[in-house]
């Protein structure tokens, strides 16, 4: 697909330098993912990578993420993604930016800065000195002088940047000087700063890779060598010399024609030919020729160096020779290649495309000159319906081709078109490459498209490739996650862009905040560290805790910090200014008050927002925190004198129970149940429900939630995230593990993390004497109810409302049995009367008959 041409697309555009000059390896990418594959179409690199670029005998990486890291020819990592942009590596150098500022350094193989990060920009080292660039001291120009491999300046001067992108070349350099009027005016130097093309304002000066030199004054061009003199010049309005590879540049003179020239003398070559339009670049010794036919039409076909024509121009547009192959396009548009005879490689036909190396890319690829990628628009179809199951039954072969990568004629490795709708990489022979677990993929794009994430309609072996699969792919979200964040913890992601440009006072405190969590007093593992009672934890490597003394301290601080109310923002300032002046009308300075309003709340709070740090649970129970070493995730830890908690299997609260229990408690919390402004629909789904690990008597559990808000004063939105909880118990005392992932990636974060938490929550343990198998009779036992440990307290809301309908219910059931005994006892006083008035009449009856 189009990643395939993005990903090569990049590979010397972006940087400057020798070719690789290891074992061929050759980018390649499928379902938007790169690695390197050998000759034969096999991994070398897995795909982990949005794109892979050549730097000197390395390879440049780069994560979807926007991270760059380094890879060895042999696809060993030597930098891990961490940083914004790695340049070209010369000599074991290369200009680099890393996340922590926005300057560019020079750093070693290893990521180790040689030359700190100081400057605006960098260009990689040539001949033992690099050109370096300087922001602007009077708001005007970027000035830029050269150092070498220690960072002193070697030309005793300092110029102005130029705007052109070439790089250095042979130790020439492209700067501009100062004029009188303070514009830049073009010039070249070499490396001890001795002009090549003096300065001057109205030239122009293009310096080619090679080396070759062309200058621009007015309606004249030159060839210049690398002395300074002048080799060959043309004049007149559409007169041009251009660079066309392999030593040679073509030149047209105005009435004459196009010829050749030798670029180291200047000589001519080939005189001017009247029907040559344009020649393009020399590759493998022929050259793309455009001419004029008699008809006046025009046609390609190409041309040895001497200018005889090898192939007759026949072709609508003809593209350079790369590996000895030419795309060409007939006189139906349709795309074709040929080989250097001129005959048919791949024959033109619709649907079919091709793309090769640029002009640039052409002279600095090395090995990868002759990569060629054919693309097919339709592949066809196989026909269906196709259950994941059916994935791996479907030949290789008749799978539908997407595209192919060649070097020269050979066939690399391909792309083709799964019927379950993914993409299957495919090697030399034929085999599939990519995906690994086909069934797994299959089965999560059919659950996405066809049969509405319903697991159940999957068979058992799809299901656990499935879950094999989906536990991948969300260690791919947690690590792209991961990657955003470190990348955006100094330099910021948009918001805190936002943030350093319209309020800094603002940024500036955000700064201050992280520094103050960052030295905290973190503990490292590996050491056993006490947290809090008898509660101990044995911190694993690549952990580290903040002790509940240090939190305390870390809260207070921050609670001060938060506490100094932040001035104005400078721009809302501003627009009350305008506002006294009145060069604002009434609408729009409503309008634009409203928004400094909605984007920085806090300035215009009438309470300082560090009041909300004074937390009421900080002193029911004391907190430890403790992370990932690399801030991937982190929990607090509390410790409680809880009293002992009874465990078993039998005692877990029902699962479906505890569900229905959070949605009801979830409504009550949004919206205080009767709240009819804002309206909350909570729902609650298990990643893994209580479980108990009997052995260690570690209960833990994580849910799912979703919480939908609409009208005032919420506005609207949605959000969603992932709670996961351990409890450890003792004989009187329990620590509860919490951690909670918000946002898109919640779902991935929980999946892979809370397994982490897991394992880091059995290195928990007590004293002896109060572990949990110590209880003994009479030990002060655990109050709550144990579903309260998952479900929370109920709201106090729900609590009053609970109440309340409690007393109404006792209030009329007291009312319907004192009305009962109302009629009992009227029924009563009936039949008391009915039994007197038979009773009676008995009697008289008896009475008659004696």
């Amino acid at each position: 697909m189009r990643f395939f041409y993005a990903a090569l697309a990049g590979l010397i555009l972006h940087f400057s330098g020798n070719a690789l000059a290891a074992a061929p390896a050759y980018p390649f990418c499928v379902d938007a993912s790169c690695g390197l594959i050998d000759r034969s179409g096999n991994w070398l690199v897995k795909p982990n990578y949005s794109k892979l670029v050549p730097s000197g005998p390395y390879w440049v990486v780069e994560r979807a993420s926007g991270l760059e890291g380094l890879l060895d020819a042999q696809g060993k990592v030597l930098i891990p993604p961490s940083f914004l942009d790695i340049g070209q590596f010369v000599d074991g150098l290369a200009p680099a930016r890393g996340r922590e500022s926005k300057n560019y350094g020079y750093i070693d193989t290893s990521g180790k800065w040689v030359i700190g990060p100081r400057y605006f920009g960098a260009r990689p080292f040539q001949k033992g000195i690099a050109q370096v660039i300087h922001s602007p001291k009077d708001g005007a120009h970027l000035t830029t002088e050269f150092i070498d491999a220690s960072g002193k300046r070697v030309i005793p001067r300092e110029f102005l940047a130029s705007s052109s992108s070439s790089p250095s070349v042979n130790g020439l350099n492209l700067v501009e000087v100062a004029g009188a009027d303070g514009e830049g005016l073009s010039s070249l130097i070499d490396h001890r700063g001795r002009f090549i093309v003096p300065p001057r304002k109205d030239q122009f000066i293009d310096l080619e890779k090679d080396g070759s030199i062309f200058v621009q004054r007015g309606n004249s061009q030159y060839l210049v060598n690398a002395n300074g003199k002048t080799l060959f010049q043309v004049s007149g309005e559409e007169a041009n010399i251009r660079h066309v590879g392999e030593g040679l540049a073509s030149f047209e003179k105005p009435g004459q024609g196009v010829g050749l020239i030798d670029l180291r003398t200047g000589k001519i070559i080939v005189t001017p030919q009247r029907n040559w339009v344009s020649v393009g670049m020399f590759n493998d010794g022929l050259a793309n020729l455009r001419i004029l036919l008699p008809n006046k039409d025009v046609s390609d076909g190409y041309i040895d160096r001497s200018g005889k024509m090898v192939i007759a121009p026949r072709f609508r547009i003809a593209s350079p020779f790369v590996g000895g192959m030419a795309v060409v396009w007939g006189a139906d548009s349709h795309e074709g290649v040929i080989d250097r005879t001129g005959q048919w490689w791949r024959k033109p036909q619709e649907g079919q495309s091709f793309r090769r190396m640029s002009e640039d890319e052409i002279q600095d690829a090395g090995h990868l000159r002759s990569v060629m990628i054919a693309y097919h628009r339709s592949g066809g179809s196989l026909g269906g319906p196709y259950t994941p199951d059916d994935a791996e039954m479907v030949p290789v072969a008749r799978l539908p081709m997407l595209q192919e990568l060649f070097d020269g004629q050979q066939l690399l490795a391909s792309v083709r078109q799964h019927p379950c709708g993914i993409e299957v990489g495919v090697n030399a022979k034929g085999e599939r490459i990519w995906p690994e677990n086909l069934l797994g993929r299959c089965a999560a794009e059919q659950l996405s498209t066809n049969l509405g994430y319903d697991e159940e309609k999957l068979s058992p072996a799809a299901r656990a490739a499935y879950l094999k699969e989906k536990r991948r792919s969300a260690r791919v979200d947690a690590e792209w996650q991961h990657e955003v964040e470190q990348r955006d913890k100094h330099s910021g992601d948009i918001y805190t862009l936002m943030t350093r440009r319209l309020y800094p006072e603002r940024a500036a405190r955000d700064d201050r905040l992280r520094k103050l969590v960052e030295d905290a007093g973190w503990i490292r593992g590996e050491q056993e560290v006490s947290l809090h009672g008898p509660a101990r934890i044995t911190l694993p490597a690549g952990l580290k805790l903040l002790v509940p003394e240090k939190v305390a301290a870390l809260r207070e601080r921050m609670g001060a910090e938060m506490a100094i109310p932040l001035p104005l923002p400078p721009g809302y300032l501003a627009l009350q200014e305008q506002k006294q002046a009145g060069t604002i009308t009434e609408d729009e300075y409503a309008k634009r008050e409203k928004q400094w309003r909605e984007m920085f709340p806090e300035a215009f709070a009438a309470k300082p927002k560090g009041e909300k740090l004074e937390e009421k649970d900080n002193v029911v129970s004391p907190m430890a925190m403790i992370a990932d070493e690399n801030d991937r995730w982190q929990a607090s830890l509390r410790v409680v004198a809880s009293g002992y908690l009874h465990l078993d299997e039998s005692s877990l609260p029902a699962p479906d129970d505890l569900i229905e229990t959070l949605e009801i408690y979830g409504v009550w919390r949004n919206t205080g149940g009767i709240d009819t402004e804002v309206i909350g629909h909570s729902s609650y789904e298990w990643i893994s429900p209580p479980r108990l690990n009997q052995p260690k008597k570690i209960l833990s559990w994580a849910y799912r939630y979703s919480d939908m808000y609409s009208g005032k004063p919420a506005g609207q939105g949605f959000r969603h995230g992932v709670v996961a909880n351990v409890v450890v118990p003792g004989r009187s005392y329990l620590v509860q593990i919490s951690a909670n992932w918000d946002g898109p990636f919640s779902d991935s974060l929980g999946e892979v993390y809370f397994p982490e938490v897991l394992a880091m929550a059995q290195q928990i343990h007590f004293q002896p004497g109060q572990m949990h198998g110590d209880y003994v009779d009479g030990d002060k036992r655990v109050q709550i109810p144990l579903k309260y440990l998952v479900t929370g307290a109920p709201p106090e809301a729900f609590q009053r409302f609970s109440t309340n309908l409690q007393h109404v219910i006792e209030r009329d059931e007291q009312k319907k049995q004192e009305k009962m005994m109302h009629q009992l006892q009227r029924l009563g006083l009936v039949v008391f009367v009915m039994l007197a008035l038979f009773f009676g009449a008995r009697r008289h009856s008896k009475g008659k008959r004696s």
